[in-house]
């Protein structure tokens, strides 16, 4: 009885062993299988960030020409790091009270300076922003400029008189019936004024030409085809000598300022074109016009 009972006992112990190692066995990794690695925990989702509204830009330079009603209308600003003329961000920062300076009557030096009253929307020509401010009594030119110690900035074109060589040049760039038309009336005007700036910023001079090419005025007496115009300014780049047309426009253009409203060296130039007030701008070795022509008259 008792050896029955032993054999059983070992029956069941070697049965149990069994079991256990075929568990064992089943669960545990092998070389064809990898081991199951937990996945990551569900994290919940970052709050999206917030965007933090840019800071008001204040121009650093607004340059202004005076209108027939005496109001100051925004031609072109520094504002940021580039030259800009959208007038409502021009005049953001020039406020009641600041000093705002004119260049000098007729090419005089010691213009003066007038306290900006506030703004106002000038008519002379189409609605516009612009500010008023104290009527000067005497000296107050065609171009003011803010903040007032800049008053420097603004500066006539200086001379330059092109030579017999160089104003045949500068017609052999111009269309054939301009050249024609320049040519035969060249002794009842002058189709070219010229000047020089260094519009590039290398410490040199460029010959700047303006060209004036029109048959109204003398249409029917010399038998020209009558409003006939063609104007254009042309460069002789001092860095490497070569003259090229570099913008060309619908009317007659005057350009006798320039002006640095950035501090780069380089000048802009403040250009008339039909009572329209606009700024040339340097790119390289090609100029652009910049922004919506300021009307005054």
């Amino acid at each position: 009885m008792m050896l029955a009972r032993d054999a059983l006992r070992e029956s069941t112990t070697r049965t149990l062993l069994v079991g256990l190692l075929l568990s064992c066995t089943a669960t545990a990794p092998t070389g064809d299988r990898p081991a199951e690695v937990p996945a990551p925990p569900v994290l919940p989702a970052a709050s999206p960030a917030v965007e933090v509204p840019e800071a008001p830009t204040r121009a650093s330079t607004v340059l202004f020409v005076s209108g027939k009603d005496g109001a100051l209308v925004p031609v072109a600003c520094h504002l940021g790091d580039a030259l800009e003329s959208d007038p409502e961000r021009c005049l953001a920062g020039v406020a009641v009270g600041d000093e705002v300076a004119s260049e000098g009557l007729l090419n005089a030096p010691g213009g003066q300076t007038a306290t900006v009253l506030g703004r106002v929307v000038a008519r002379t020509c189409e609605p516009a922003p612009a500010l008023t401010v104290a009527v000067p009594a005497t000296r107050w030119g065609r171009f003011q400029i803010w903040p007032a110690a800049r008053s420097g900035a603004i500066r006539p074109l200086a001379d330059h008189a092109p030579s017999d060589a160089e104003r045949a040049q500068v017609l052999a760039l111009i269309p054939a019936e301009a050249r024609r038309i320049a040519v035969e009336n060249a002794s009842r005007y002058d189709p070219i004024t010229a000047g020089r700036v260094d519009l590039d910023g290398d410490g040199r001079d460029e010959q700047l030409y303006s060209i004036d090419v029109a048959s109204t005025f003398d249409a029917q007496e010399e038998g020209l085809p009558g409003g006939f115009v063609f104007d254009a300014l042309a460069v002789r780049w001092s860095a490497t000598g070569e003259l090229a047309l570099s913008l060309t426009f619908d009317g007659s253009i005057r350009i006798d300022r320039v002006t640095d409203l950035d501090h780069d060296g380089r000048a802009e130039l403040l250009f008339m074109d039909a009572g329209r007030y606009q700024l040339i701008v340097s790119e390289g070795r090609t100029l652009r016009r910049l922004g919506t022509p300021r009307c005054v008259f």
